[in-house]
């Protein structure tokens, strides 16, 4: 069985705000900001039980952290932050975001895309599945994926992280 190539699941956690003081209450050094996503990444996991394991359950398939990930840290970004990264594919076979935002501080989100000349939503997975959607390397599809729709929780290919607390 294939794995959904996007999944929007409301209402994830029981008690979400319980998350989200817990999420808040992790540091943050903004002196630390680094890479191409606004805002500042906590300095540590927020553990949340039976998280990897609910989320294997709902794809069909066991997802772990991958090794030098930032899978279960939270970031925390603020009103008028901009990230400098565009089109991206995140280098692992799944990816997810747990949003913490209250709605009243929710602002944007993530957009998920659909390469315009293959149709693709996913990328493939292997070498010889990217060959034969005409490319050498999958960092040549960036080029062509256009908006497709925009939400949260698990999508498609890439690495299974968290983006958590967000404030205005």
């Amino acid at each position: 069985m294939p794995l959904p190539s996007f999944m929007m699941v409301d209402d994830f956690l029981s008690d979400p705000q319980r998350a989200r003081r817990s999420a808040l209450a992790l540091n943050y050094d903004r002196a630390k900001k680094d890479g191409n996503y606004p805002g500042v990444l906590s300095d540590r996991p927020l553990p949340i039980a039976g998280f990897d394991q609910s989320v294997s359950q709902l794809i069909g398939m066991p997802v772990r952290a991958a090794s030098g990930t930032v899978h279960g840290q939270c970031r925390i970004t603020f009103r008028n932050e901009k990230g400098l990264s565009g089109v991206h594919i995140d280098p692992a076979f799944y990816s997810g975001i747990l949003y913490l935002s209250r709605p009243e501080d929710c602002r944007g989100g993530t957009d998920f895309y659909r390469h315009r000349r293959t149709g693709l939503d996913r990328v493939p997975d292997d070498p010889l599945a990217i060959a034969r959607a005409g490319y050498g390397d999958i960092n040549e599809l960036i080029e062509g994926w256009s908006m497709r729709t925009r939400s949260s929780l698990p999508s498609g290919s890439g690495r299974s992280r968290r983006r958590c607390a967000s404030t205005a």
